[in-house]
């Protein structure tokens, strides 16, 4: 799989990326968990990781995503 992490340079390019369907949250959050995983033994940034609630969130966040938008002639105004 592409590492979502390395192809975007900003938070704002990894959530441009997400809101555009080009990558999932999920994916973005498994790409960053694996690097924790890769990298925390050596500096030990982390002392605890939520992953189990992190990929919830995504699967949250991906979720939003594919659900139908209501119409609306203003975003308070919903048909």
């Amino acid at each position: 799989m592409r590492d979502p992490l390395k192809a975007a340079a900003t938070a704002a390019d990894i959530s441009a990326a997400v809101r555009a369907g080009s990558v999932t949250a999920r994916a973005v959050v498994e790409a960053a968990l694996a690097r924790i995983e890769r990298a925390n033994p050596t500096v030990n940034a982390f002392t605890a990781v939520a992953a189990d609630r992190a990929l919830e969130r995504a699967d949250g966040i991906d979720a939003a995503r594919r659900a139908p938008q209501p119409r609306c002639l203003r975003p308070s105004l919903p048909l």
